[in-house]
């Protein structure tokens, strides 16, 4: 069970495992958790102080609460990181804490819930506005809405162009070789440039596509599988051409004659492509699920609370 759900269980709140959300009021102030990876919970609150202008320091709250690690407050939206933990129930306790210690703050210094581009107090609700959240008056989630609705006829009216999606997955892939053939060269095999390799390829195919569906999904995969081949090819080609002094096309083409030969040792060769497609896919996969995922929820609108 996750944290936030958890704590939502135990504390009366409302959690939503699609977004992976948890929402509702403490001390009077609605406020918004998220789990935005690698169990990193973030907190979002909108106040103004309406006895006088003042203007919220995120470095003086940050000092006056432990259990905040990262806090920004920009227009009336105020944002914090809650610290982490070793274990589950460290990280549930930061969460609570700073949830306590934050709206005591609020509330000692003033600061009422507003809307979080004009200020304005009354009548201030928390809201999904396509994939983003938040603290809106019904007449401007009422502008929002609309907007967003325009743009969906547009959306639908705009057809996906698998050839652009296709160009920006492989220009997206030229990242992934990059970051795989330098990584490489300074001897290491890297989780994180097999995982650049699936990111790239699948917000390249995206950016040119302008839509993704899914067939976005598997031209990007089959990109990703081919480039990082590509990629683990020329890195021994740099490898072959810097010891024995040739140029690094004469060798790309022959990089399996030298495994089948004994020049590169065959058991490397193929656990170093193995690790990196097992992690480009598994990025890709993630990548995917997530801009299939933002695909279906972007024009979505609705009040939470």
């Amino acid at each position: 069970m996750s944290i936030l759900k958890q704590i939502a269980q135990e504390n009366g709140y409302i959690f939503e495992s699609q977004g992976t959300i948890m929402y509702g009021q403490k001390n009077n102030y609605t406020f918004l958790a998220s789990e935005v990876g690698n169990g990193v919970i973030t907190l979002m609150f909108s106040v103004k102080n309406d006895s006088a202008v003042q203007t919220l320091d995120a470095k003086v709250l940050k000092m006056e609460i432990p259990t905040v690690q990262h806090c920004s407050f920009k227009n009336h939206k105020l944002t914090v990181t809650v610290k982490g933990g070793m274990t589950k129930s460290k990280r549930r306790a930061n969460v609570l804490a700073a949830l306590e210690s934050l709206t005591a703050y609020l509330s000692t210094h003033s600061y009422v819930q507003a809307f979080e581009l004009t200020g304005e107090t009354n009548d201030v609700h928390l809201y999904q506005v396509g994939n983003q959240y938040s603290f809106l008056t019904p007449e401007a989630f009422g502008n929002v809405s609309r907007d967003l609705d325009r743009s969906e006829q547009e959306s639908l009216q705009t057809s996906e162009n698998v050839f652009l999606g296709f160009i920006g997955a492989v220009l997206g892939s030229i990242i992934g070789v990059a970051a795989i053939v330098l990584v490489g060269q300074l001897g290491y095999v890297s989780v994180l440039s097999g995982m650049a390799m699936g990111a790239c390829v699948v917000k390249g195919y995206e950016l040119l596509a302008r839509r993704f569906s899914t067939k976005g999904a598997i031209i990007s995969i089959l990109v990703s599988l081919v480039m990082t081949y590509f990629a683990n090819q020329l890195d021994w080609s740099v490898s072959f051409a810097r010891y024995y002094e040739v140029s690094i096309f004469d060798a790309l083409p022959y990089i399996h004659d030298f495994v089948a030969e004994g020049y590169i040792d065959s058991y490397t060769y193929y656990f170093n492509l193995a690790v990196i497609l097992i992690f480009n896919v598994v990025a890709a996969a993630i990548t995917i699920g997530s801009a299939l995922k933002n695909t279906k929820t972007k024009f979505e609108v609705r009040k939470l609370f």
